[in-house]
């Protein structure tokens, strides 16, 4: 279950109880073109969609409580604190504070152009009898859309973590670093949308190298089914060998439905 909670709103703002997903990275994917796609090919979690892994991890849902500022003219703050992941499993294994995550939002419209930004972070330890893990991340993007035309760019910089998603490990990290981008071109004609799109995921700690090139059609039937055709163009190999670990070639064709 990705997502049980309760939230309080009111003239301050909202405080959500419960678990959803992060604040660190959660612009980045959640303003992927072709985020309700088939995208790059699972690893070993079996997701599917989007680009993790070829541009952006994963905002793993997590236990939080997180507090959500009223809009701003177009300004958005969010900030949680989180059940942190035990990177460091052994003797004396142990997370004495929270992880931390925030994320910044502006959108703003000039002479026509819709204009989105945002900056996103998380921080945490831990630690065990032997060894210490400090984990960061920092993820940002800008999306700018037209008359039917978008363009946007994201990208995010992490140590401590392998760059798929923040969680519990079954051997103790580095802190060693990753990166990665993600730019998409669409426009949009009527109902359909045609998207273009490159990523790429740079990781050290898990030590790949990962490209995805993806070309996608979304035809609206209605405002609760969406008809998708998409081929994907999926490359990993071994950053410390420069080996290839993976060559893949996907057509998707399928159908979204939304209630």
């Amino acid at each position: 279950m990705r997502q049980l909670y309760a939230t309080v709103d009111g003239s301050f703002g909202q405080v959500l109880i419960g678990k959803d997903f992060g604040l660190y990275s959660r612009s980045n994917i959640f303003q992927d073109e072709i985020l309700m796609g088939f995208g790059s090919p699972g690893a070993a979690t079996g997701v599917s969609f989007g680009n993790i892994r070829t541009g952006y991890p994963y905002p793993n849902p997590s236990a939080q409580i997180t507090y959500r500022s009223p809009e701003m003219g177009g300004l958005n703050v969010a900030v949680g604190i989180f059940e942190p992941a035990n990177t460091t499993p052994g003797a004396g294994s142990e997370q004495s504070a929270p992880r931390f995550e925030a994320e910044v939002t502006y959108s703003a419209d000039l002479s026509g152009v819709s204009l989105t930004g945002w900056l996103n972070g998380r921080s945490q330890k831990s630690e065990n009898d032997t060894s210490s893990v400090d984990s960061t991340g920092l993820g940002y993007g800008l999306r700018a859309s037209a008359a039917g035309f978008s363009l946007s760019g994201s990208g995010f910089t992490s140590e401590g973590d392998v760059p798929v998603l923040i969680s519990d490990t079954a051997a103790p990290i580095s802190e060693e670093d990753a990166d990665g981008f993600l730019v998409q071109g669409s426009y949009t004609l009527g109902a359909n949308r045609l998207v273009l799109s490159y990523g790429e995921t740079d990781s050290d700690q898990a030590d790949y190298e990962t490209e995805n090139t993806s070309v996608a059609l979304f035809h609206s039937v209605n405002s609760n089914l969406k008809l998708v055709a998409e081929y994907n163009m999926f490359e990993q190999s071994t950053k410390s060998t420069g080996a290839d670990a993976a060559d893949i070639d996907t057509l998707a064709l399928g159908a979204v439905v939304m209630f």
